[in-house]
């Protein structure tokens, strides 16, 4: 099984964590855009799990705002002890090729208006409101 294979299968078990009326993470197997969506989501469950040690998945999805409108930042982590922010940019990889050899994009990373949203803005500059 390749590793991508793996990841799949993580992320596939993951999702069925998710309680039953959640339903952004139960999508058709007819529909593979959303399957590919729950598990982007997903994947930041995994990062949060891993890191962080959060087991609950209500609990992770707290800290997820991988959405529309999300000022770039896909979730986030408040580690109170550290008085530390973690910002977190996610990036699914829908194919084992781009898994393999598409990094994320520096331009991607600028992209995220943490500034503004650290400083208590609701909204881009345009004034579209965040999600958050």
């Amino acid at each position: 099984m390749s590793k991508y294979a793996t990841l799949l299968n993580i992320l596939d078990q993951i999702r069925t964590e998710a309680p039953e009326a959640n339903r952004r993470y139960r999508p058709p197997q007819s529909n593979p855009e959303e399957i590919n969506n729950a598990r982007s989501r997903a994947f930041i469950h995994l990062f949060l799990k891993v890191k962080f040690g959060i087991l609950e998945f209500t609990e992770r999805e707290k800290y997820i705002t991988d959405d529309p409108q999300d000022g770039g930042i896909d979730g986030y982590y408040l580690d109170e002890g550290l008085k530390t922010i973690y910002f977190i940019q996610s990036k699914f990889r829908t194919t084992e090729i781009n898994f393999a050899e598409k990094p994320i994009d520096l331009t991607e990373l600028l992209q995220m208006d943490v500034n503004r949203i650290a400083t208590g803005e609701n909204t881009y500059e345009s004034g579209i409101p965040y999600n958050l």
